[in-house]
């Protein structure tokens, strides 16, 4: 009897153990990025399928984790107590997780300083790891103080997309290329928002210089942007100075918006040294 109370009592126990241990599930890449920058890898039980994607900034920490897709089905089998999101969900899906008493952590969308850190900080805290999360809105301010007092460049940059799409002002990209120290030529010009790539404009104010993302994205191989086959704009990209952003460090939600800033200024640097070489 006693032996059998005595297994009771350690079932018990082991029980209370696996429930108590974090099990973190991320629906969408994005929310991949806060979840592989902050929790311990035994933390997480999930990511999802884009986490190991090359427009992932974390994509080398999610090697060995497993990916899934965000449906109802997966997350009745994995049974997360907690799901982090930023899109990926639908109001079925959220409705379910609210019926199973899953937490849910929403990362909305901020491009700004507070909102980013706000960020951070509300997944930090959710996974128990608020003194990582400090570590890393710490580590954003002062890097971003740092670029903020570096002198501007005289030069203003012309953003191109392998989507046809350019930046005005008031955008993320319009943000970067200014923590950069660059200009926008575009919202120089009066052009704001995301906007197809005014061609007529482009030919006749030139760009000095060129920034581009996502060209490393294989998505991007196969959606050639129309622009580019014009003869004359295409010998006007190849004749220009140009600069490639990683595409990991231009998304979810201003996260990485120092590395792009950071990244640009570096290439910024070789150019003109180059130069003074020459």
């Amino acid at each position: 009897m006693m032996r059998m109370i005595s297994y009771l009592v350690a079932t018990l126990v082991f029980s209370q153990m696996v429930l108590a241990d974090d099990r973190v599930l991320s629906l969408d890449y994005c929310a991949d990025q806060f979840v592989l920058g902050l929790a311990d890898e035994t933390q997480i039980i999930g990511v999802s399928n884009e986490a190991r994607d090359d427009h992932s900034f974390y994509r080398d920490r999610a090697t060995g984790i497993p990916r899934y897709r965000a449906t109802a089905d997966i997350i009745l089998t994995l049974k997360p107590n907690l799901v982090v999101r930023s899109w990926a969900g639908d109001k079925r899906l959220l409705t379910l997780l609210e019926k199973l008493d899953i937490p849910v952590v929403t990362i909305t969308y901020a491009e700004g300083r507070e909102g980013t850190a706000q960020n951070i900080a509300k997944v930090g805290a959710a996974i128990g790891q608020d003194a990582r999360a400090d570590v890393m809105i710490a580590d954003i301010k002062a890097r971003r103080e740092a670029l903020e007092a570096l002198p501007s460049f005289d030069i203003s940059a012309t953003y191109l997309t392998p989507g046809a799409y350019t930046s005005g002002s008031g955008t993320f990209v319009d943000k970067v290329m200014t923590l950069a120290g660059l200009g926008n030529a575009f919202g120089d010009a009066g052009f704001e928002g995301w906007i197809p790539i005014p061609m007529e404009h482009m030919v006749k104010s030139p760009p000095s210089l060129i920034v581009t993302s996502f060209y490393d994205s294989h998505s991007a191989v196969q959606n050639h942007w129309g622009v580019a086959r014009h003869n004359y704009v295409r010998s006007l990209i190849e004749a220009t100075p140009a600069l490639d952003v990683p595409g990991s460090m231009m998304s979810c939600s201003g996260l990485f918006m120092v590395d792009a800033a950071e990244h640009l200024r570096r290439e910024m640097d070789k150019i003109i040294k180059e130069n003074v070489g020459e």
